[in-house]
């Protein structure tokens, strides 16, 4: 019954809607409906505007006596920082391959006790040239990327990153991920399908300022949005709940 009222709701909307004279309207309400899901076109750097401050007060609560962390693109460190803020007996590592971000990534670790590696992760062990966009200052840019082309556009990416944690995964020792997912992805030819089909065992949520939502059954019309978010995937069964 519900399936199809709403169906009935679509089509009437269509049917006095898809107007040339009401486009400027649909897209005001399509640009609003996404950042109402976590969908934005420029990303933030707080993290409680992103909720990612309420995302790790929440997992962190599940975590135990020595849980460890990896920060793979950790830049100059503040995500790290605030995960030992809350999580002070987590084992962190902070992965940030940009020469000038990780000197000031190794201060950071330094002060509040987590280890700084300068590399990268990837789905093979190789040498590659890291482009930035020019003034990025002393601690480069959060943009910084294998990708040329991504300079641009003023966005950062992590593909292939799972590839090269394959046999990690395979282990069922790892119980939550938490990726962004935007224009980058574009570039770097990685879709959100990829992350479906790489992690069938886990759960899929949208991250919103207070909340997770669950993502669902993978969509492309819902899933394939090129826009800053974040997303979180929890191991099935591995007792975390936080949505």
């Amino acid at each position: 019954m519900k399936h199809d009222v709403f169906r009935l709701s679509m089509r009437l909307y269509k049917a006095f809607f898809a107007r040339k004279m009401f486009y400027r309207l649909n897209k005001f309400l399509f640009n609003l409906s996404l950042r109402g899901i976590g969908v934005s076109f420029d990303g933030e750097n707080d993290f409680v505007a992103t909720g990612e401050d309420n995302f790790l007060r929440k997992v962190s609560a599940f975590w135990g006596t020595s849980p460890v962390v990896l920060d793979i693109g950790a830049h100059t460190g503040e995500y790290s920082n605030l995960v030992m803020k809350l999580a002070p007996q987590a084992l962190l590592y902070a992965f940030e391959p940009s020469p000038r971000a990780f000197t000031q990534l190794e201060k950071h670790a330094s002060k509040h006790g987590y280890w700084a590696i300068k590399a990268g992760c990837d789905d093979q062990a190789r040498v590659a040239t890291i482009y930035d966009v020019e003034n990025a200052g002393d601690t480069g840019s959060r943009v910084a990327s294998v990708y040329p082309e991504a300079i641009t556009a003023f966005w950062h990416g992590k593909p292939k990153v799972l590839d090269g944690l394959e046999a990690t995964l395979s282990k069922d020792i790892i119980d939550v991920i938490q990726f962004e997912f935007t224009v980058m992805n574009v570039f770097s030819k990685t879709f959100c399908r990829d992350f479906f089909v790489r992690l069938p065992q886990y759960d899929f949520y949208r991250m919103l300022p207070c909340d997770l939502v669950p993502i669902g059954p993978y969509s492309p019309i819902f899933c394939e949005l090129f826009g800053y978010q974040n997303i979180v995937a929890i191991r099935k069964g591995c007792g975390v709940s936080i949505s």
